[in-house]
């Protein structure tokens, strides 16, 4: 779920987001925030943000294509 794996920390997520959804946000959070800790681009950001929340995984995978196409150092990331 979580790369931290400290008890009080899983039992509050588990408290506040029930269900996959709320995982899925939570994720999204870290996972964007980590991307732009390494890439510093607000406007990837945003997109990768967009993307993530993308409930169709056809357009998932076409935001992804068009991220990689803008920069190839994003696919080496996500790998």
């Amino acid at each position: 779920m979580i790369l931290y794996r400290h008890a009080s920390i899983k039992n509050g997520v588990e408290e506040v987001w029930c269900g996959p959804i709320g995982y899925h946000w939570y994720c999204t959070r870290y996972f964007v925030s980590n991307f732009n800790h390494k890439f510093k681009d607000p406007t990837m950001k945003k997109e990768l943000t967009r993307m993530c929340y993308e409930p169709s995984r056809c357009k998932f995978y076409l935001w992804y294509e068009k991220m990689c196409k803008l920069d190839p150092t994003y696919k080496e990331w996500f790998e």
